[in-house]
């Protein structure tokens, strides 16, 4: 029989009758039970049947019942020494109630906005592009959010830590190979989130390459011959990731399939919120929770969803704002509208950007005109003309 034939209700239905005076044996038997019941299973499968064990001891009183679920269905067996160690994500529970989309994106915009100096507009669209990684399987396509700036310290790896304590599925990376990438979204499905990419993206073209394929679902594919027999196999790339650097993207066509936001250090005037790292993803609990439960409550109105787009958006721009806007109908309130203004002023970042230099020289041609310049001192005299 089909695995997939099998409902979740019928793998979990090893831990009904589950009390608060189960012995911790008989606990630890009926979760074997459910994990072996798993075997083959993908992310989402995983997912929904982790969720439901949660509620099923917490229902029963049933001690450290996070740990226990986590511990049983989480991942694989521990890996021997020196092997690295399995990737794991939390059993989330949905949100008890339902939750108001416009209340949940502003709570988690404002949040960004506390705890770092972002561009105008860009604690916005972090807000609708974190919601989105918990229903981009809904969507055809999903943009990368990038983070971009001229020197460190610009707040992109803060950034960074606040997005892997919201969005679904995190899976924090300052490296990553090509071989892992596409393997890695195959087998987990994760939010992808990448720091430190200028050192390792721009000599990287092949990187890049499966970067790009990832972004529209029906081309989301890489193809490798694997095993002894190099037998060739697909894989799938698609899926939400963000991408912090110093500098610019290394490929034009990743741009084009990026939200960039240009990231700047704050100046002394400015005050943001310290961040508590290690409290962070338990502080934020509560936040996850509420979008998960928003979003499965839209999810049937944002599979059939084709949100009206501005029509100074190119074609990409439209496809990487589709599923965002998507979001923001639902939310409602001021959503809507600004949603909308955000993907028209925050598109011009895509356009090609010209060197460093170029932009400095045309910096002080706007500043200075046709003004004759003399230059005195040293061994310099004479005269410059802008223009």
């Amino acid at each position: 029989m089909d695995r997939y034939q099998v409902s979740v209700q019928d793998i979990l239905a090893p831990l009904d009758g589950l009390t608060p005076t189960t012995s911790p044996g008989e606990i630890e038997t009926r979760l074997r039970i459910v994990r072996a019941s798993l075997a083959g299973s993908d992310a989402i499968r995983r997912e929904a049947v982790m969720s439901g064990a949660f509620s099923m001891l917490r229902a029963a009183k049933v001690p450290r019942a996070r740990d226990l679920v986590e511990a049983a269905l989480g991942g694989s067996p521990t890996t021997p020494g020196g092997l690295g160690s399995p990737v794991e994500f939390e059993a989330l529970e949905p949100w008890p109630e339902p939750v108001a989309g416009a209340a949940l994106l502003d709570g988690v915009a404002d949040f960004y906005r506390g705890h770092v100096v972002l561009p105008a507009n860009g604690p916005e669209a972090l807000a609708l592009w974190t919601v989105h990684t918990y229903v981009a399987f809904a969507a055809e396509t999903t943009p990368y959010l990038v983070l971009t700036s001229p020197t460190p310290r610009c707040g992109k790896t803060r950034t960074l830590q606040i997005a892997t304590a919201l969005c679904y599925r995190p899976l924090p990376s300052s490296n990553i190979t090509e071989a892992a990438l596409y393997r890695v979204v195959e087998k987990l499905e994760p939010t992808l989130l990448i720091d430190e990419g200028d050192t390792f993206l721009k000599k990287n073209p092949h990187f890049t390459g499966i970067l790009n394929s990832g972004h529209t679902r029906a081309t989301a594919f890489v193809y490798r011959c694997v095993g002894d027999d190099a037998e060739p196999r697909r894989f799938n790339t698609f899926g939400p990731k963000m991408i912090a650097l110093i500098g610019g993207l290394p490929a034009a066509a990743t741009a084009d399939r990026s939200i960039i936001l240009p990231m700047r250090r704050k100046t002394k005037s400015e005050q943001v919120l310290p961040v508590k790292k290690r409290r962070l993803f338990k502080d934020l609990e509560d936040y996850r929770r509420r979008i998960l439960r928003w979003t499965v409550d839209i999810l049937p109105s944002l599979e059939t969803a084709e949100p009206e787009l501005p029509a100074s958006l190119d074609d990409r721009a439209a496809d990487n704002w589709q599923p965002l806007i998507a979001l923001a109908d639902a939310a409602g309130g001021r959503w809507p509208a600004h949603a909308r203004k955000v993907a028209c002023l925050l598109s011009g970042y895509r356009a090609d950007d010209p060197s460093v230099g170029v932009e400095l020289l045309t910096d002080i041609r706007s500043l200075f005109g046709d003004r004759r310049i003399v230059f005195l001192g040293g061994h310099a005299r004479g005269v410059a003309r802008f223009g």
